[in-house]
């Protein structure tokens, strides 16, 4: 009897995740973009990080060895879900950001470094040094 119960119990458990497997494949498959139904991220090396009054500006490392500028509005920050985080960077690391996309574009982005204002990342943009910046929500493309 109890031989009989287990096995009755296996083939269950076989057949709940053969069904589980074929979701999973089926959520993978590409859609008519490229992209598949999950997110693809990119991680840039952060070299510092300035505080303005509504906006961050953010030096960072390009792939083709060079440096880039990006202004990310400070209103991302209190968005519903929010498109920028800043989370505590773990010792013996350097801090980076890592940009999501999914298929629609650009998720969010989440930057990982020193919460400290003292660190060497953190800076201050007084006044009125940027003038306009029009075009804050832009956001360099990277190739895949």
């Amino acid at each position: 009897m109890k031989r009989t119960g287990m096995s009755a119990l296996m083939i269950l458990m076989c057949g709940v995740f053969t069904v589980f497997a074929q979701e999973a494949n089926q959520a993978a498959q590409p859609s008519q973009t490229g992209f598949t139904n999950t997110y693809v991220y990119r991680n840039i090396v952060v070299y510092k990080i300035r505080d303005y009054k509504d906006a961050f500006v953010i030096t960072y490392a390009k792939h083709d060895k060079g440096l880039g500028q990006m202004i990310i509005p400070k209103h991302w920050v209190k968005e519903k879900p929010a498109r920028f985080t800043i989370r505590n960077m773990p010792k013996k690391t350097d801090p980076y950001m890592s940009i999501y996309y999914n298929s629609n574009g650009m998720e969010h982005i989440n930057m990982t470094l020193p919460l400290s204002r003292q660190n060497r990342v953190w800076g201050i943009i007084k006044g009125d040094a940027l003038g306009t910046h029009d075009n804050m929500d832009t956001l360099p493309q990277f190739e895949f």
